[in-house]
């Protein structure tokens, strides 16, 4: 699979990938699905990424971490328990010209060590089939001091495997990618966790109506009718009105008289009729 940078300072250049199927990287266009939901979602905003700490738990490649850091991410830690993951993650980095921007730990996301600073954007991408990693390294991550207390946490996952989200946490969105899954959560108790309130609808300043004349139903004013100022809407306002002058107190409307034309008689006719009269006989 050929990975690249999709936004950013770095679009368009390239990554490396692991050849064989050991390591599965995030597809380019779940990429930029993803990181456009960052950038639009109310929850989020253009700012997430700007000058934040962010987390590649699970990184694999490092491409989510890259990602970030091209679009103006401060910092990125790598965390991966295979040793060749972070080897490719490295490369990469030098690669991008980003090694002194970047940390890496060889260690279990499930059980991390203990953080030196909490991290504003979490990227999780666990291995297929493996739900139950999701729970776990949510609740460890966010244990070691991990996850700040307004981060927004990715979570890419197999549509088919099931995910309930901790009771610590809120789900604020979910979108599908092809087959991938994308959640996104936060803090239950942080300022991103909370419900956002409802809006209160502005009531509408209602205009007093005038008193009704005496001997008129209703309330309300009629409304005079706008005068045409086209010759087309003349004629049709001119046609309308004569129309309703010609209306009888039964409620039928008269009959339009119509000029009736008479048929031209033909010339066959005519030589018909002139060659019968030669022809008969006349009377005595």
């Amino acid at each position: 699979m050929r990975l690249r940078i999709v936004g950013g300072k770095y679009r368009g250049r390239r990554i490396d990938a692991a050849p064989g199927t050991w390591l599965r990287p995030t597809s380019n266009r779940s990429r930029e699905t993803m990181f456009n939901i960052l950038a639009h979602a109310r929850f989020a905003g253009p700012d997430i990424l700007r000058d934040a700490d962010v987390l590649d738990a699970f990184a694999g490649t490092g491409a989510l971490g890259f990602e970030a850091l091209s679009r103006g991410a401060r910092s990125a830690t790598f965390i991966d328990s295979d040793p060749r993951a972070l080897k490719l993650v490295r490369r990469n980095a030098e690669t991008l010209g980003e090694d002194q921007r970047i940390s890496w730990l060889l260690a279990d996301t499930t059980q991390p060590p203990r953080a030196l600073l909490p991290c504003r954007v979490v990227f999780l991408d666990p291995p297929y089939q493996e739900a139950n990693l999701a729970e776990a390294a949510l609740l460890a991550l966010n244990l070691a001091g991990w996850i700040a207390d307004d981060a927004v946490i990715v979570l890419e996952r197999d549509e088919r495997d099931g995910f309930t989200a901790p009771p610590e946490f809120r789900v604020l969105a979910e979108r599908r990618s092809g087959r991938t899954m994308l959640t996104f959560l936060t803090l239950a108790n942080g300022p991103r966790g909370a419900p956002e309130p409802e809006k209160a609808e502005a009531e509408k300043p209602t205009k007093p109506r005038r008193p009704s004349r005496p001997g008129t139903a209703g309330s309300a004013r009629p409304r005079p009718k706008a005068k045409a100022s086209r010759p087309r809407a003349k004629a049709k306002a001119a046609r309308a009105g004569a129309k309703a002058k010609s209306r009888r107190p039964g409620g039928k409307a008269k009959p339009t008289p119509r000029t009736v034309r008479a048929p031209r008689p033909r010339r066959r006719a005519k030589a018909q009729t002139a060659r019968r009269k030669r022809t008969s006989p006349r009377r005595r």
